[in-house]
């Protein structure tokens, strides 16, 4: 199959578009104090709805690809090499040099309930339609396209314009982001 001078694979496959973020959790050996260090766990995981979509489908043996901001940082290289080992296709992710992986940082309670959240996704600002267009020929040739709205305005108004009429998931992330679909 043939785009735009572009070469397509004849094998079907998914596209998942949106975040993809290091997920940084902290939990407390014993009850939570605030305003306080706690002794407790931190374990630092990939995550990211997109990506994380894009990896549960590559572990079962689906052709999925990525796209999705990473920035040029210790974070996005260690997404990228996560993603390839999961069986992600990551040739599509996109490398902001002016700026930083997305990240997700939590502080749970002693049973594992998060108490508060930070989510540094300013990345995701930067990733619209005019990154987007470039994967065109290639988002027309795949089977199932993926969406998630932590994606901005820009980005969802072009994906649900330009491929509407294919079929399109979309992943509301949270009951305040699935209000940015709503217009679509």
């Amino acid at each position: 199959m043939t785009g735009r001078g572009h070469v397509f694979n004849d094998s079907p496959f998914v596209v998942a578009i949106g975040a993809a973020n290091m997920d940084i959790h902290g939990t407390p050996s014993a009850g939570l104090h605030l305003h306080d260090s706690n002794p407790g766990t931190v374990q630092v995981s990939p995550g990211g709805v997109a990506r994380n979509v894009a990896e549960n489908l590559a572990r079962l043996g689906i052709d999925c690809r990525l796209i999705a901001p990473l920035g040029n940082d210790r974070h996005g290289e260690m997404l990228l090499h996560h993603g390839r080992a999961a069986g992600i296709d990551m040739q599509h992710v996109l490398r902001l040099e002016s700026a930083t992986t997305s990240t997700y940082l939590s502080v749970l309670d002693e049973s594992g309930n998060m108490h508060v959240a930070i989510s540094d996704m300013s990345i995701i600002e930067q990733f619209g339609a005019s990154l987007l267009r470039e994967h065109e020929p290639m988002l027309k040739q795949a089977e199932l396209i993926i969406i998630d709205t932590n994606l901005n305005h820009d980005a969802l108004g072009w994906l649900t314009s330009t491929l509407g009429h294919w079929t399109l998931f979309v992943d509301t992330v949270s009951t305040t982001k699935a209000m940015k679909i709503k217009p679509y």
